[in-house]
């Protein structure tokens, strides 16, 4: 689904817990300005409910983080 500007809209799930910017910045442990530029660049889902406000679902942020962890190989 697409809103007004042309970017994907993630459906809403009503399980999920949502978080806002700071929140998932200290949950992925990254600093703001980095989760915001992956939104931008359209690697992290989110969700927006108007123009200021956006919310991240914490099961796209599990998924977005066991993508891109490298696991440790055994010795």
């Amino acid at each position: 689904m697409l809103d007004g500007y042309g970017w994907s809209v993630s459906v809403w799930r009503t399980s999920a817990v949502s978080k806002t910017y700071k929140e998932a910045a200290e949950y992925l442990g990254v600093p703001v300005s980095t989760l915001r530029r992956w939104v931008r660049s359209r690697r992290l889902p989110v969700i927006r409910y108007g123009y200021r406000t956006h919310r991240f679902n914490l099961a796209d942020l599990d998924e977005f983080r066991d993508r891109h962890t490298i696991k440790a190989k055994p010795i």
